[in-house]
Formats: structure tokens, sequence, C-alpha cells
């Protein structure tokens, strides 16, 4: 189904003319009268986790404050998996001290009970072994779930920690204080410590419960990451000044453990700019940091430290899925640089710049195919209705815009697993100039268009009342689901996409309780959808046939309401 913006009836869009104006009154008012508007008291960049305000907005021109750049916004619709083991769904309910656990594909649920509120919960990796931890408890717990029974062993730990991490191959457990999850300026015991866990010790811990199975290390102040390498049997804890080396061959040693490699003075200056990131197993740790024009990138083989300067300001980064290319783009200048690894870390002269003309390159997203590696290029803290298409192999690019029917400016781009197809997030626009009722309803109409990567082919779908909430995939990418929300109306759909036809299924599906995520379930053709509820509620939808059932009643939401 292919909705173009003047194919739309007019009478159904006259008769929601005034409300659409009426709801977006208050958002006219605040540019009516000045030139400059307060863009929001705070603005949250999931990347380095921070609240950064001082930005304002002029009829769809971002003005910088205090030195910055404004940051494009953060992707909150790209779906986090959902807390599962190889058979169940984990949900915390920190109010009443207990977990819900679910089976999806018979609905079973376990109601598991804790002597603490629970935190944050991973699943050890190729298991039905979840670990959960309590800050203010300062204890850790970990749960063996089969359908016979459900058992829990908790054990102290020496300080407050809010977060745990996990190695890839699930034989470590670190708990941590992590700096990106500070809340209201408060202050953990535990900052700038790590404690470390061998998972076959707590196996043992159930027989011997006086032993004690950890060691707490200090690693330095204001840890924001872990990345683990299991080729060099090491995790590599990044801290404000340093990058801490906890070597696995003999992790209790108390000689040990005191390789760090130190972060230069320049990149610390303000902590709460930075933004770091890694991939899996890679050879090399690249750390970004928001405001600023260097990366440093520190390769795990050897340790040696790389700086790449820059001449502007670094507005996005992104990766492929090999690190074998990492993406920078450069909005103020219209460029997009990129870096081949390991060829242009040692040598700069490696690195490509691509030059977009007056395109601005504010955010990318990468989709990776069987048989290609494309970079998306947008911006969405302006009002552009136009995306770049930048092809990683040969770097020749693509304007994707009016003469594609992408009639929408863009919020944010969600690429399908497989790559052949994105999901682009639609917002209002600002300020409309036309004449035109249709052109004036249209503008404030928010949506989704769903592009076809191979065919170039946009199929749009405007929502004439409710906001795109959140994006999720199958695994196999064969359909995707996107959620939308009106509170004041209490309309809340979902709206499932064939993306094999690219088609926009008429028939949405309607909810009762406001939804507060949506994801789907690895390995399994089934969507699920959290919503709101006094006393929880999740609904899971079953593909192809889209048959929906829903659990309500045993408090899934207390963390997340």
């Amino acid at each position: 189904m292919k909705i173009q913006k003047k194919v739309v009836y007019i009478p159904v869009l006259l008769s929601l003319l005034f409300f659409l104006i009426k709801c977006g009154a208050d958002e006219s008012a605040l540019y009516e009268n000045s030139a400059l508007t307060d863009y929001g008291s705070s603005y949250y960049d999931s990347s380095s986790g921070y609240y950064d305000s001082g930005y304002y907005y002029d009829t769809g021109n971002i003005i910088k404050d205090s030195g910055y750049i404004e940051p494009e916004k953060p992707n909150p619709y790209a779906a986090v998996p959902p807390i599962t083991s190889e058979k169940y769904l984990f949900i915390l309910n920190p109010s009443n001290n207990s977990i819900a656990v679910i089976e999806p594909e018979t609905l079973k649920v376990f109601s598991v009970k804790v002597d603490f509120s629970p935190k944050n919960l991973v699943v050890i990796p190729g298991t039905d072994y979840a670990l959960v931890l309590a800050d203010k408890a300062s204890k850790i717990a970990m749960l063996s779930i089969n359908k016979e029974s459900t058992e829990i062993l908790s054990f102290p730990l020496g300080q407050q920690y809010n977060d745990i991490s996990v190695s890839p191959d699930g034989k470590y457990i670190i708990a941590f204080y992590n700096e990106i999850l500070r809340q209201n300026n408060e202050i953990y015991p535990g900052e700038g410590r790590i404690n470390l866990i061998k998972t076959e010790d707590i196996s043992g811990l159930k027989n011997n419960p006086n032993e004690k199975i950890y060691k707490e290390i200090d690693v330095g102040r204001r840890i924001t990451n872990i990345f683990y390498s299991l080729e060099r049997n090491t995790a590599y804890i990044v801290s404000k000044e340093r990058i801490y080396l906890l070597r696995f061959d003999d992790p209790f040693n108390e000689k040990g453990n005191q390789e760090f490699v130190n972060i230069d003075g320049s990149f610390t200056e303000n902590i709460r700019n930075r933004l770091s990131d890694s991939v899996q197993n890679s050879d090399y740790i690249v750390l970004r940091y928001t405001g600023g024009k260097s990366l440093l990138i520190v390769s795990t083989r050897d340790l040696k430290t790389y700086t790449i300067d820059f001449e502007e300001i670094i507005t996005d980064m992104k990766y492929t899925k090999n690190m074998d290319r990492i993406i920078l783009s450069f909005r103020d200048t219209g460029k997009v640089k990129i870096v081949p690894v390991p060829d242009g870390i040692s040598d700069n002269s490696q690195i490509k710049e691509i030059n977009l003309g007056e395109f601005l390159a504010g955010s990318v997203e990468i989709c990776e195919s069987q048989t290609y590696k494309k970079a998306l290029i947008y911006t969405n803290a302006y009002y552009r209705e136009e995306m770049m298409i930048l092809d990683l192999n040969d770097y020749s690019f693509e304007k994707i815009d009016h003469s594609y029917e992408l009639d929408k400016a863009i919020d944010y781009i969600v690429c399908s697993p497989d790559g052949y197809n994105t999901v682009i997030i639609h917002k209002k626009g600002i300020d409309p100039n036309e004449d035109d009722p249709t052109e004036i309803a249209i503008n404030n109409q928010e949506g989704f268009s769903v592009f076809g990567m191979l065919k170039k082919q946009i199929n749009t779908q405007l929502l004439l009342t409710s906001q795109p909430k959140t994006v999720t995939f199958l695994d196999d990418s064969s359909y995707a689901m996107i959620t939308g929300t009106n509170p004041s109306i209490s309309e809340y759909r979902s709206y499932i996409i064939d993306l094999s036809k690219s088609i926009i299924n008429d028939e949405n599906i309607q909810f009762y309780s406001d939804i507060v995520y949506a994801g789907s379930i690895p390995g399994k053709n089934i969507f699920y959808v959290l919503q709101k509820h006094p006393v929880g509620r999740i609904s899971f939808i079953f593909m192809p046939g889209q048959t929906m059932k829903t659990i309500t009643g045993f408090e899934l939401n207390s963390l997340i309401e």
C-alpha cells in the first residue's frame, strides 16, 4: 500500500484540521513573537548518557550555545533486545521484590521472589541462568530456571553497585558502579571499584555459603563502559582517566591485574561529554567525546594509543559490524569521513573524505546486507525532508528527497537486521506556510515510511492522531512493528509491516493500555508489547497470523512506570 500526501481523503482531513490545529496550538505559540525559543530544559543523549541543556530553537534552526554543537537526537525507536534467555522473558518488579518470568509460547508465568528490590538483570549467554543486582542492599542473586523449578542463590557484595556485566562466554560477572547511570548527583561507595565473580564459583557457593567468591578491585574513577576480548581473555574497563585491563588468566591474583592505559588529559577535561564506543572482540577501542574534534583509539593487541584530530566537531559516529570502517559525520561542513580499519588509524592519509555539498550530515545509520554496506545520512536537529545514501564500497552517494516522495522531515531511521529495508520515523512540520488546508493538515501529522534499499521504493503511513513510539523487527527481518500512542484520546496501536512485500497493514492492532515498550523474542516469530496497567499487562503477537494473547495481573511495570 502506498499513501502519498496528495492521496488523502479531504473531508476527513478537514474534519480533523481543527483538532490538529488545536493540538498544535501550544506548540505554535512557542514560536509566535519570538525569534528564540527555549528548545527544552534538558536534552538526553543516549550515546553519552547525559542531559545537556542550553540549546534554542529558531524556526527550525538550532542555535549553538556555550560553544557546543547541538547534538542529533538519539534514536529511542531502535528496539533494545528484551531480557531473555533461550526460553524465557524476564521483567523486574522492584516494588514487590519479585521477577516475572514468562514463557512466551505457552504464556506460563513464574513469579520469582527475591529478598531485595531488584535493580537490573542479565542472562548468562547460552543458559537459563539469570543474575539480578540490588544496588541498595549490595547483593547479587543467581536464578536457575527451568520448567520444573526456580532456584535462587543470593550473596552479599562488599560495596554498592548499580550495574552488572557478563563476559560473552558467561564465565565472569563484573558488578560495578556505572557513571552513566548516576542519578541526582548520588554518590556510591562502590564508585571506582568492581567486584569480579566467576560463575563457576557461584554454584559451589550453595554447598559452602560462607565462602567469599568475589574479589573487589580498584580500577579508576567514573567507569563508563566494560568491553571484552575473548581472544585475549581480557576485560577492558573504561573510566575517566584510564582503561584498566582485567586479565582472566589469573583474575584473583593479588599482585596481578595492574595493567592500564592512561587516557590523555585533553580527552577527560569534561567528563559530562564523554562518549565511548567499541565492538566486541575487536582489535580496537574507540573513544569519542561529544563537542570534540578528535578520536582516541587504543589497540588491544599492543596497547598502543592513536589520536586522530579533525578540523570540525564530530557530529555522529557509527561503524560497520566487523569494524572495518568507522563513519564520521560533520554537520557544519556537510562532510562525511571514513576511517578504514586498521590502515586509517596508523596512517591518517588513508581516511576518505566525502563532501556532500549543502547537505546537512547529522546522524548516521548503517545498513548492511549480504551484498552491500551503506550509510544513511540525515539530520533530525533541523527540519529537513531528505536523506543521503552513501555506498561504503565505492563511496558513491544519492539523495533521497521529494523526487522519491519523501515528503516529511526525518526524526529517526531504523534499519532491518538484514539491511534491505529501513523504517523512517517522521515528525510534524514547523510553521507551515501553505495556504492549502490539506497541506497544512499533513504538515501537522507524524508518521512513518518503509524504504526499500534495493528498489528505492517508499511507502508512507501518516498517523492522524498517534505518535510513533517504538520500532522493532523479527530476527529474520520478515516483519516490522511500529507502535503509535496518543494518551489524550486513549489511542494505542501497533502497525505490522510485511517487509517481504513492503506492505503496511491496514488493520492495525488496538490496545487498551498505554504502550511502554515493544520488542521481539529472539529466534521466535513473536512480537511483544509491554503496557502500563495497575497490575501489569503484556501482549504477545504471534506472526504471521497476528494472533494476539495478553497476560494481565502480575505487576510487571513498577520499574518502568
